[in-house]
């Protein structure tokens, strides 16, 4: 098929490159030929479309006589797709884009993550862009573009929906929340409040109280949970987007991540799966939602990309052993965090969650077994 051609391809397509038909090669700024890239790809020194890489193949593959008759293949359409999915991967164009990419999912999980860190402090885009290791403009624009999200938006989003999550779950005041918190008044407090949730912070509570909760299916008819003091957990993780709509999608990106820790780490029976919630189901809306999947690991592993360590912090934990449809998890969150945790001695120290599965995630019945939702506590304080 391909054994007689020169293997030099489009750094783009993936189209061979004979040297012997220069009317295929691209051209640079100066008019003079490229032999990095076909015509098609490349003129004037530059990229003549901004396609992605599936993209890319599915135009060939939409065209795939006219690639035949340019480099004297037979592939059927199907054969070229394996092909081509094979071959762009290891191209320049992609391989620079799969790097740089790499490079921004790594700094906008280290930007995250020191946001999480100091939620209260004086955080401004000149010390934020100095962390990320770019110029402001370039840390701006990136956060937005791997986020959907400004900076600052996303700051004020997250305090907001953390100083509700205290309104619903204690006894604290909106003046003892003021003094946590960066607010200078109980009326700028309000004011920020409101315009995000529609209303006051006394009607949003209200309004949660008068929802009703029905009744959560908690293994052995128990409802207080075991009080345990777990040491710290470290693990590889994949955060989960808005994009994940779809069963397939989500055990698409178990499998990555099954991939990733399988390259990185040695498979060990004390590797547990996890998923990780940074937020509270009941406050931030889905697609908000900081939600991560992860295999823990005591060996040592570097992040890379999309691919991320975290350390799930050493504490006493609330331990709430379900069993029931994965549907049904809504109402225990509801149970957990408006009657249980209200009228519980303990105050939660912030607002991660984790379950720990006891199956293998991707498999079919993976969430209709025993899940182990465990949330971090401390004893209320006088």
């Amino acid at each position: 098929m391909e054994l007689e051609i020169e293997k030099r391809y489009c750094q783009s397509c993936g189209m061979p490159l004979d040297i012997n038909q220069e009317e295929l090669l691209g051209t640079n700024g100066d008019q003079t030929k490229c032999d990095e890239y076909c015509f098609y790809c490349y003129q004037n020194g530059q990229y003549t479309v901004d396609y992605s890489m599936k993209k890319v193949i599915d135009v060939w593959v939409e065209n795939t006589n006219l690639f035949n008759n340019h480099v004297h293949t037979k592939y059927t359409p199907n054969e070229l797709r394996a092909v081509l999915n094979k071959r762009l991967p290891t191209l320049k164009r992609w391989k620079q884009k799969a790097d740089t990419e790499n490079i921004y999912h790594e700094i906008i999980n280290r930007i995250k993550v020191y946001i999480n860190s100091h939620l209260f402090d004086m955080l401004n885009t000149e010390q934020l862009s100095k962390i990320a290791g770019l110029s402001r403009f370039h840390f701006l624009r990136t956060f937005k573009a791997y986020t959907g999200e400004s900076i600052g938006n996303y700051i004020q989003r997250i305090r907001l929906e953390y100083i509700a999550h205290q309104l619903l779950t204690t006894s604290l005041s909106l003046n003892n929340l003021v003094l946590q918190t960066n607010y200078h008044t109980k009326h700028s407090l309000s004011k920020a409040f409101k315009k995000h949730f529609g209303l006051s912070p006394l009607d949003y509570k209200q309004q949660y109280k008068q929802q009703p909760c029905n009744e959560v299916p908690i293994l052995s008819g128990e409802k207080l949970p075991q009080i345990k003091n777990i040491g710290s957990l470290s693990m590889i993780y994949r955060t989960i987007d808005n994009t994940c709509s779809t069963m397939k999608a989500y055990k698409d990106i178990w499998k990555e991540l099954l991939s990733f820790a399988e390259s990185n780490i040695t498979k060990s029976s004390e590797n547990q799966f996890v998923s990780v919630s940074m937020d509270d189901p009941l406050i931030t809306t889905y697609n908000n939602c900081r939600f991560l999947i992860g295999i823990t690991t005591n060996q040592k592993v570097k992040a890379k990309g999309k691919f991320g360590i975290m350390e799930i912090p050493a504490g006493y934990y609330a331990v709430f052993r379900y069993e029931g449809d994965y549907s049904s998890l809504p109402d225990l969150y509801r149970y957990v965090y408006l009657i249980w945790l209200p009228q519980s001695e303990y105050r939660q120290r912030d607002t991660l969650t984790f379950e720990l599965y006891i199956k293998t995630p991707i498999e079919e019945d993976y969430r209709l077994k025993y899940i182990f939702l465990l949330k971090k506590i401390t004893k209320k304080v006088p």
